[in-house]
């Protein structure tokens, strides 16, 4: 624990270095409790600036390829960061997200499963809503906004934390994951927008 705040010490001194951060809405994270944060994907710094924004310890989901580098992969366990195979259906990544998420831990997914989807007008994958719909969690809303560049402004919104109760017990209908998908994309963009 104490290498994990030191380095997020570290990590968080280089993003007010190099660029304006503004937080809100941290006050929306719950002080104890699993849930999954989703937040858009813009950068591959989204992830650390989730991590250096909040006050308690978060699981983050990472592509796998993030942990070839052996000593980035080890640094990234270290932080919380656990990988998953994109390019195929990974159980064992989501059993752990589950267990995490019901053992009430944070668990951070980029429910675009890419950066910039949104934008490039990709659906939403699955992951993200079996995920809440299977650990019965809150989801938390994130906006990241701004420029990665030196001196760059960003900002990071976290939203109030949003049920999805009224489709628990429906996870074998196809249409609720669509219907969960677009919940989750309308509190993600009204993190953008606000």
């Amino acid at each position: 624990m104490i290498f994990w705040f030191i380095v997020k010490s570290i990590i968080w001194f280089l993003y007010k270095l190099v660029f304006q951060v503004k937080i809100e809405g941290v006050k929306n994270i719950p002080k104890q409790g699993g849930a999954l944060i989703c937040p858009n994907h813009v950068h591959f710094l989204d992830g650390p600036l989730v991590v250096v924004a909040l006050n308690r310890r978060v699981n983050t989901m990472s592509k796998a390829e993030a942990f070839k580098p052996a000593l980035l992969g080890w640094l990234m366990k270290k932080m919380g960061c656990f990988p998953v195979q994109r390019d195929k259906r990974d159980f064992g990544s989501l059993k752990k997200c589950i267990t995490m998420l019901k053992k009430g831990e944070l668990v951070t997914v980029f429910p675009e499963g890419t950066r910039n989807g949104l934008e490039k007008g990709k659906k939403l994958g699955k992951g993200a809503a079996f995920l809440l719909m299977s650990a019965k969690v809150p989801l938390i809303p994130v906006g990241i906004t701004g420029k990665y560049k030196p001196f760059g402004k960003l900002k990071i919104k976290f939203g109030e934390p949003v049920s999805f109760e009224e489709f628990y017990g429906m996870e074998k209908d196809k249409e609720v994951y669509e219907k969960v998908n677009e919940k989750l994309l309308l509190n993600i963009q009204n993190q953008l927008t606000n």
